[in-house]
């Protein structure tokens, strides 16, 4: 139900020619799936694709100005810390640009390797908090690895490189006295910044761990390396299925905890994993599935997006820390994903659609109990 739900919203938000022509599958796989706008760290602007250039909209609402005039489509945006740069992806690399406009600057050359071509080249920038270095997954292996490089493109490290295993039986019990080789499928889903920038987690993935393993890297801010191999914090019971991975962990706003998806009950429910390791706790009850969990400013709370009380859409929820009981945000009715809260914690963005609407950014200004929603 979610995959048809979610198809019949790209199908409403297509462009009107592609409406009135036949929509091929090369149109469905071509078209580039970016998040609606990324809120910048200060609070002020959405950092949105428009018209094939990086813009900017007024978090207040109101027209975009382009930063990019350059020629190639542009995906993955990503804020500096400071809310006056944004790396971004295009023609396979990543590019730097000023939040005022100007000439980008390309920090990686973007050669194209074996694998997947969807993602064999540079792709999903994220800024560490602290400035300084990029964090990016690159394909051109033929297997995703993660690297970073600085914001001046001079300095590039491959933190950690692709493993491969061979032997007879590379799924479950790889030796190297055979020929067959096995490539982990690493970093998908993405990995994410600790806030402090000293950590990265991230999500290994390999035909022995297909469901994953969720682990965490030191990271030297001074050397761009690792310090130290990566710490299993969670490892997953394989789906007989094969469909369920964990996914992107998001850490709290203290750098000590993640909250993650996880299938320990049959559905998809947050758990906390202390971030120095330990047994994952159970922190939404319940039936119906619960997704992308993004902590507040001050950590007091988590917004979910869950289909528990309507399993045809899907809900932003709050739910705090202390134990208390969840609310839903809002009462309309429709799909409402993609939760970002502001700076100050009191307005959470989010995207709603229905399956006659394209989504839209509503913005929910949070008063003690009471919510103001308004369209951006």
């Amino acid at each position: 139900m979610k995959t048809f739900v979610a198809l019949l919203l790209f199908i409403a938000a297509l462009p009107s020619f592609a409406q009135k022509n036949r929509i091929t599958l090369e149109d469905l796989v071509n078209v580039v799936r970016e998040r609606p706008g990324v809120l910048s760290p200060d609070g002020r602007y959405f950092a949105i694709i428009d018209k094939g250039q990086v813009a900017l909209q007024p978090a207040t609402g109101g027209p975009s100005h382009p930063v990019t005039s350059t020629i190639g489509p542009k995906s993955e945006v990503s804020w500096s810390p400071d809310s006056k740069k944004l790396a971004f992806v295009s023609k396979g690399s990543i590019w730097i640009v000023s939040a005022s406009g100007g000439e980008p600057l390309q920090i990686t050359d973007g050669i194209a390797g074996p694998g997947d071509p969807r993602g064999a080249a540079d792709h999903l920038p994220k800024w560490n908090p602290k400035g300084k270095w990029i964090l990016y997954e690159s394909g051109r292996t033929g297997s995703n690895e993660l690297w970073v490089v600085t914001e001046d493109g001079k300095e590039k490290n491959d933190l950690v490189p692709a493993e491969v295993y061979t032997g007879e039986d590379a799924t479950n019990n790889p030796s190297p006295d055979h020929g067959d080789t096995v490539s982990s499928d690493r970093f998908a889903p993405n990995p994410a910044w600790s806030p402090d920038g000293t950590r990265i987690s991230y999500t290994e993935r390999s035909r022995s761990y297909f469901s994953g393993k969720l682990k965490i890297l030191a990271f030297d801010q001074t050397t761009g390396r690792a310090k130290e191999p990566a710490l299993d914090v969670y490892v997953a019971k394989n789906d007989p299925g094969g469909a369920w991975a964990v996914n992107t962990a998001a850490w709290s706003p203290d750098s000590r905890t993640l909250a993650v998806v996880l299938q320990e009950t049959g559905w998809d429910k947050v758990f906390l994993i202390p971030a120095i390791g330990g047994k994952p706790r159970q922190f939404t009850e319940g039936e119906g599935e619960d997704e992308t969990p993004t902590y507040s400013p001050d950590g007091k709370s988590i917004a979910i997006v869950s289909n528990r009380d309507s399993p045809e859409e899907h809900h932003i929820w709050i739910v705090p820390a202390n134990g208390s009981a969840p609310r839903r945000l809002t009462h309309f009715s429709g799909i409402e994903t993609d939760p970002q809260w502001s700076p100050d914690g009191r307005t959470i963005y989010f995207q709603r659609g229905t399956v006659f609407r394209a989504p839209s950014t509503y913005a929910a200004a949070i008063h003690g109990n009471h919510v103001h929603l308004s369209s951006r």
